[in-house]
């Protein structure tokens, strides 16, 4: 059979794709004169097809190469299928595959009308973001050995928010201790009990910004203040309207 693997199913315009070809026999017999057929599709059309000569072992994977070829240009997101088949002399397919790949435009064509709005201080408490998302998938001890001091290193010298998404319960507590921490972002509220992130932040004199769940009717009794909501709002006009509503600075 044949196989294909890679690091990344998702490119913008201009990046390298590269992709492993690999043969793998489970069978004594090593069939001579084969050949790998590969091609690119994008809408139901070809753009690129190639071929070459499969090496094949017995009763081993064996490494056939890299595929390396720039992503195509494209103006919105466009899936590709990347086909590889192995295929006997006269050309029958003995097994083939395929990978479906996400193409993007290039960045600079997706942020050239790109807008950011900063409404409240631009130097504010939560203008700086340190992000923590890999985090998540190590124990609190891992976490105080490995990332705490980094990011103590960061808030020392800037300041700002620590964002996550994710489940964070074994070291949150730990990481509202950081000096110099105004705020923090765990985005998704179902992994925690919001009333008890609320009181330990507030304790720790830390801003707790934008849980992805919303509170019940007894959270909002506990959750009088420190509690920072997100709002979205049409343009940068309406933005300074909700602002002076909240009357709260960033």
């Amino acid at each position: 059979m044949v196989n294909i693997r890679a690091d990344r199913l998702a490119y913008a315009a201009g990046d390298e794709i590269r992709f492993e070809f690999w043969v793998c026999n489970d069978t004594h017999d090593a069939p001579a004169g084969a050949h790998l057929r590969y091609q690119l599709e994008i809408g139901g059309k070809v753009v690129f097809a190639n071929r070459t000569k499969a090496r094949i072992e017995p009763c081993r994977s064996t490494f056939q190469g890299f595929l390396r070829r720039s992503a195509p240009l494209v103006k919105t997101r466009t899936a590709a299928v990347l086909r590889l088949a192995l295929t006997s002399p006269d050309g029958k397919v003995i097994h083939d595959t395929a990978a479906m790949v996400d193409l993007f435009p290039p960045p600079s064509a997706v942020l050239r009308d790109a807008r950011v709005a900063v409404v409240g201080s631009r130097n504010g408490k939560a203008a700086r973001l340190v992000r923590e998302d890999a985090s998540v998938m190590i124990s609190g001890g891992m976490y105080d050995t490995f990332c705490k001091p980094y990011a103590q290193r960061l808030l020392e010298q800037f300041g700002g928010c620590i964002h996550w998404c994710g489940d964070g319960k074994a070291w949150w507590r730990s990481l509202i201790t950081l000096r110099n921490l105004n705020a923090v972002n765990p985005c998704q509220g179902q992994f925690y009990d919001p009333v008890e992130m609320h009181h330990a932040c507030r304790d720790a004199g830390v801003m707790v910004c934008q849980w992805t769940t919303g509170l019940t009717p007894a959270q909002r009794e506990q959750i009088r203040t420190g509690f920072t909501l997100v709002q979205w709002a049409a343009d940068v006009d309406a933005a300074k309207v909700v602002y002076c509503q909240w009357g709260r600075g960033a």
